[in-house]
């Protein structure tokens, strides 16, 4: 089965570099082999003041570039029905989604795979906590499950906005992540049923997860992200 494939540069900068447009991301997504996932847009909360939220990165494992992140002090965005700077957040982040066909395969087995790099320059602000990737539903909008990193390193956790109770997983180590490249698989099937649902991670070819149990919302899980 095809994974696909993200690469992820997370790096701690003040330096101003040019700004870099959401088609020349696509571009590289295009070129990196993002599978079914389609790049759609810069989010929405990302700061309109912000240096250099996302650009591309010649430190990469898989080809020539990858996509780098970076987040200052200050840089919150707003929207008309939430704002990060009155709930204390700060983001850098992309949007993906599915293609209109694929909704329809949301009880089938799907796998991903991502790279983390964390340079040592990295400022680790726990105890708030950096979102690296997540998955969501819609109609309503709510996170199904996120990647996280912060002073213990790597976690996974199955969110609160859709599973209860919602287990957490340790991942890797965050000395162990610093000036290294991090791969992440992530494999589900987002199936409601408990005895047909799974999730399985592995890290760095280790397995960390192997769940079986309801992977979505019962009801309100067809539409993701």
């Amino acid at each position: 089965m095809k994974y696909i494939t993200f690469f992820f540069a997370f790096l701690f900068t003040f330096n101003v570099l040019a700004e870099t447009s959401l088609k020349e991301l696509k571009k590289e997504a295009t070129i990196d082999d993002d599978g079914k996932l389609n790049l759609t847009e810069f989010h929405q909360l990302n700061s309109p003041n912000a240096i250099n939220p996302v650009s591309l990165s010649d430190n990469s494992i898989v080809g020539e570039k990858s996509f780098r992140f970076e987040v200052n002090h200050g840089e919150c965005g707003q929207e008309p029905n939430h704002s990060d700077c009155e709930t204390e957040r700060e983001r850098s982040e992309l949007s993906y989604g599915w293609s209109d066909e694929d909704f329809e395969t949301w009880k089938k087995e799907k796998r991903y795979r991502f790279y983390v790099f964390v340079p040592k320059e990295f400022n680790n602000l726990a105890p708030a906590q950096t979102s690296i990737f997540q998955f969501k539903r819609f109609n309503p909008s709510r996170v199904l499950y996120m990647f996280r990193y912060h002073h213990g390193g790597l976690y996974f956790d199955f969110s609160g906005d859709t599973f209860y109770p919602s287990p957490f997983y340790h991942l890797k180590f965050d000395r162990d992540m610093r000036e290294n490249w991090t791969e992440v698989l992530f494999n589900t099937n987002f199936h409601p049923n408990k005895d047909k649902g799974f999730v399985r991670v592995w890290v760095d070819g280790q397995m960390k997860i192997d769940y079986k149990g309801i992977a979505n919302h019962p009801k309100r899980g067809k539409d993701l992200i």
